[in-house]
């Protein structure tokens, strides 16, 4: 696994559970993905690659426990600057507005309305969210 597309696993992560808080046993999920990257990623020294050991050492520091609250938002800025400096800049110019209409809401008429005035998935995106 290479460190960006750990970082767009984890933000998968983040976007369907939303949850303030990170389990022991997903503790020791997201650390063996970041053992992935450390074997298949190991000449990257971008963005991307530093989070995954900055994140490597904050959740050692946790390792019989759950994340606290505080802990796993500064987890989501951290993983959301990545997308906003490395990962979002990487898509071609011509498609950036695109994309950030996808995650951020779409201008004009929505082809598909919320249910039960439930936003579609992304719709509320903060900028550096988008994957």
């Amino acid at each position: 696994m290479k460190a960006q597309d750990f970082c767009f696993w984890l933000q998968g992560y983040f976007e369907l559970g939303d949850t303030p808080y990170i389990l022991e046993y997903q503790v020791d999920i997201i650390q063996n993905h970041i053992k992935m990257v450390e074997i298949h990623d190991p000449g990257n020294d971008g963005r991307s690659r530093q989070f995954c050991e900055w994140l490597k050492v904050t959740l050692s520091l946790y390792s019989k426990g759950n994340i606290p609250t505080g802990i796993v938002a500064a987890i989501k800025t951290t993983l959301d600057e990545v997308f906003l400096h490395e990962i979002d800049p990487s898509y071609p110019a011509e498609q950036q507005q695109e994309l950030d209409q996808a995650h951020q809401g779409w201008v004009g008429a929505n082809p598909f309305p919320p249910i039960n005035d439930t936003p579609p998935i992304g719709w509320n995106m903060q900028p550096g969210q988008r994957c």
